[in-house]
């Protein structure tokens, strides 16, 4: 009696990975939230000069860039090191996603960030440029969701490439928001308040629709039975 062997073709697999590469690509971009994050800017940095947004744009790329990098190098020694597993992570991670998702749904941050009563105070006290990077670097971009998503991407494979693919994804997608966060007043003026409430309200949908995927999969991990007693 003879058996058919069904191998898996190498293209299929390198398709794959594209996939999931670009998936982590999308979901980073619609984490971070360029636009949301011009919106932000353009309140915070009012009463900088050109050369000073200039420089505050490049400091909050950094800091951010810096954040992300951090956790997804040492994201695995951290979860260890709490005693974590990474289907648990997967869920809390999830959970948070799915509420930055609702509150970007509602448009929470344009609305209060758009008016003159939240950060302009603050900001007015001190006129430098490291102003900005609290709040809109941290915890506003590189916040729960971006760490979260950069620490479940880093578990989805292992080797020197994979993680040079997932360093080399976030390099490129805090590019994005230092060249918007450069260009933020022409975009502010161009789209106005309407245009980014919409395009934030389009992300916030991403977001929460990339959320509930990733609690499926770690709550398939903790109940396998779920799965019909499969694990992803």
């Amino acid at each position: 009696m003879r058996f058919a062997v069904i191998s898996c073709h190498p293209d299929d697999a390198k398709l794959e990975a594209l996939t999931e590469y670009s998936r982590f690509l999308i979901a980073l971009l619609v984490i971070l939230d360029p636009f949301a994050a011009v919106a932000v800017f353009t309140v915070l940095a009012r009463d900088l000069d050109h050369a000073q947004r200039r420089r505050a744009a490049t400091v909050v790329t950094v800091t951010v860039l810096g954040a992300l990098l951090l956790f997804a190098v040492s994201g695995t020694q951290l979860l260890n090191l709490l005693g974590t597993g990474v289907d648990s992570f997967r869920v809390g991670g999830g959970l948070v996603l799915l509420l930055m998702g609702f509150e970007m749904l509602r448009g929470a941050a344009l609305a209060t960030d758009s008016t003159t009563g939240t950060f302009e105070g603050a900001h007015r006290a001190d006129r430098s440029p490291a102003t900005v990077v609290v709040p809109l670097a941290i915890p506003f971009l590189a916040g729960p969701g971006a760490i979260s998503t950069v620490m479940l991407e880093m578990h989805r494979g292992a080797g020197p490439i994979h993680l040079a693919l997932v360093l080399a994804i976030i390099t490129l997608v805090c590019a994005v928001l230092w060249a918007a966060l450069r260009l933020a007043t022409p975009i502010a003026e161009r789209l106005g308040h309407v245009g980014l409430a919409i395009l934030n309200r389009l992300f916030g949908l991403i977001v929460v629709v990339i959320a509930v995927e990733v609690m499926a999969r770690g709550l398939r991990g903790l109940f396998p039975l779920l799965g019909g007693g499969s694990t992803l």
